[in-house]
């Protein structure tokens, strides 16, 4: 048995790092934005879950002491953070994924966004939001 904390979270990141090795993560498992009133491809909110999950066993088996596990950890974060910005990010129009709020507001907030993209990605989340008179368009998981 792992020592680490969550062993769900452990045995999730385990099984997307074994079934999906070019780390993005199909739409298969999960259904997106819940709610949302302008869809999000499920793809961009599975594989930032993805990404999530793996950060933070990193940040505990660093914090446990764990430095082979953090380091494992650590590397499959980056790995999946950079198929992430390769597959989703549009450089001609400055967003992820299809443009919502989500898809943009997502990476912001998983602090994956190249330095040199974040400017743009942050203002076409205003700029929507202002088509939306002052309104998010988000479901659930990206009203945060």
């Amino acid at each position: 048995m792992h020592s680490l904390p969550s062993y769900t979270r452990l045995v999730f990141v385990e099984f997307f790092a074994n079934a999906w090795p070019k780390r993005i993560v199909d739409d298969t498992l999960f259904n997106g934005d819940w709610l949302a009133i302008e869809p999000t491809p499920h793809q961009v909110v599975n594989t930032g879950y993805f990404y999530w999950s793996a950060r933070i066993l990193a940040d505990c088996a660093d914090v446990l002491g764990r430095e082979q596990d953090s380091s494992r950890f650590s590397r499959l974060a980056d790995e999946i953070a950079a198929a992430f910005n390769r597959h989703f990010y549009d450089s001609k129009a400055g967003q992820y994924g299809n443009g919502s709020q989500f898809s943009n507001g997502w990476p912001l907030y998983l602090g994956i966004v190249p330095d040199e993209f974040r400017r743009d990605v942050f203002e076409n989340i205003v700029r929507d939001i202002e088509q939306h008179g002052g309104h998010l368009t988000t479901g659930f998981l990206g009203a945060k």
